[in-house]
This record gives C-alpha cells, structure tokens and sequence, in this order.
C-alpha cells in the first residue's frame, strides 16, 4: 500500500496537518512548496540588492524654506558656541584661573555673532517675489536680479540678499524690502540709527562714538553719529506733534450736571526772594 502523504503547516502557532483529497492536489501543493522554498533562499539577496539601492538613491530635498533657515541657524550658533567654550576653557588651563571680564566678553561677542547670523538668515528668508512692482513714476519695475546689501545691525554687520526691481520709465532701482525694512538708503538698521540719540546729545560726537563702541560693540564714525543724531531729531518732533494734534482733535464727553455759573481757580504759588545779608526768605 502505497504511503499516504499529509501537508503539515503553522496557523497562529498551532501546527496543522491535512490530507490531500486527490493526487492532483498533491501535486499542486508540492509546486507551491517547492516555489516557496526557492523564494526562502533569494530573500537575503533581495535584501542586499534593496539595500544598495537605498543608499545610492539621493537625498530628496522636502524641508521647506523655514526649516532649512532654522537647521541652519541652530547649526551657526552651535559652532560658535563650540568655539566660545574652547576658548574659555583653553584660557582657563593656562592661565590657573577664570579671568571674568574677558569671559563675558567673549560670550558677549560669541552671542552677537550668533545673532547677527540669525537675523541675516531671516532677513534673507523672504517668500515669492513678485514680478513687477508700481513705481511712483507710474510705470511698472521689472524684476531685475537679487542683489546683496551690507547692513550694521545692534548685533553686528550682517548681510542679506534681496529682490530689485528697475522701471523702464525713469530707470530708477529700488528694492521693496528695503522700504519694508525701512532701510532704504541708510546703512544702519532702525535700532542702531536710534543708539546716536541719546550719546549723540550728552556730549561730542567723538565722544558718542567711543561710547557706542564700549557699550554697545559698535564700530562708527563720528560723522556717522552726527548724521543719525540728527536725522533723527526732526523724526522725533513730528511724532511729538503729531501726538499732540491727536490730543488736541480728541472729542471730550459732554458733563451731564448743571452749568456753573461762576468758576473760581485757587493758585499757590512760592518763589524764593534774597533778603539783606545774602540771607533768603520764603515768599507767599
């Protein structure tokens, strides 16, 4: 009697054994099985092949603008942090001791490196520029290139890349960034052109200068100092006028309550008067 073949197979971890119902469906399972096993002894190398593929595919660029500015910002101001502690610590091995002032110095410097790197990614991360622009000509300003502007921020000197335009009509060159940064000409970003103000006013305009430099970092001219202090004093002045027109149109609530017919004002006034001898005394 010839031996009766079963097929043996795993279902859930449980092992399963069936008989076959015919010869033809012995023959069927032992193709398959036989498929089954020549699939078992290519699968390593469709690993290796896959494998291979994967690493000479090249690297799909899906980070947006925004995330590329971040990973590049966070990877400067990890350098230049990297670069501070080696610094501080080298001269702390030298010298036996931590010198103060020149640590928060060089954090200070490290950390207006830092950001000036920072702000002039962001200043060079603008969206679309458009096509054409309107010119107070009345024509319409062509694109022309992007091109660099060096500006001297609180921080430091950064640089950025903006959008220009040029009008057919009159042939002038304007880049709409610089109006919306509102550095349109000056070489100095907002809060630096302010700093001259208040030194600027103090004393001489060298001396300004020297002040800028020690508390604040800032290499300028004394020239430099006397313009923006200046500039800037008629800015301040129409502000203050302007603030006081806004006052003076303001609509005051009508007093409900009985009219007065009669209004007294009481005044205490002191001066202070030079007696006989040199001697003062108080007058009411």
């Amino acid at each position: 009697m010839p031996p009766h073949a079963r097929l043996t197979s795993k279902v859930r971890g449980k092992t399963l054994t069936e008989s076959f119902p015919s010869p033809a469906a012995q023959r069927k399972a032992e193709r398959e099985t036989a498929k089954f096993r020549r699939y078992q002894a290519l699968s390593p190398a469709f690993v290796a092949v896959n494998e291979r593929i994967c690493r000479q595919r090249p690297v799909e660029d899906t980070l947006t603008a925004e995330e590329k500015t971040a990973a590049a910002i966070q990877q400067e101001v990890a350098q230049e942090v990297s670069r501070l502690l080696q610094v501080v610590f080298a001269s702390g091995r030298k010298s036996g001791r931590v010198d103060l002032e020149a640590v928060e110095m060089a954090v200070r410097g490290a950390m207006c490196r830092a950001g000036a790197s920072a702000v002039g990614r962001l200043l060079s991360l603008a969206g679309p520029h458009p096509a054409q622009v309107a010119y107070a000509c009345g024509a319409q300003g062509r694109y022309h290139d992007h091109r660099p502007k060096r500006l001297l921020t609180a921080l430091e000197s950064v640089g950025f890349e903006r959008a220009y335009y040029v009008s057919p009509r009159c042939h002038q060159g304007h880049s709409p960034r610089d109006l919306e940064l509102d550095v349109e000409g000056p070489e100095c970003s907002p809060g630096v052109r302010r700093m001259p103000v208040p030194v600027g006013g103090e004393s001489s305009f060298a001396h300004g200068r020297e002040q800028l430099e020690l508390l604040a970092g800032l290499e300028v001219t004394a020239k430099a100092v006397e313009r923006h202090a200046e500039a800037i004093g008629p800015d301040i002045a129409a502000r203050e006028q302007a603030e006081i027109h806004r006052v003076q149109q303001l609509e005051l609530p009508e007093v409900c309550a009985a009219s007065v017919p009669v209004l007294y004002i009481q005044m205490d006034g002191r001066r202070r008067a030079r007696g006989e001898g040199g001697n003062r005394r108080a007058c009411r």
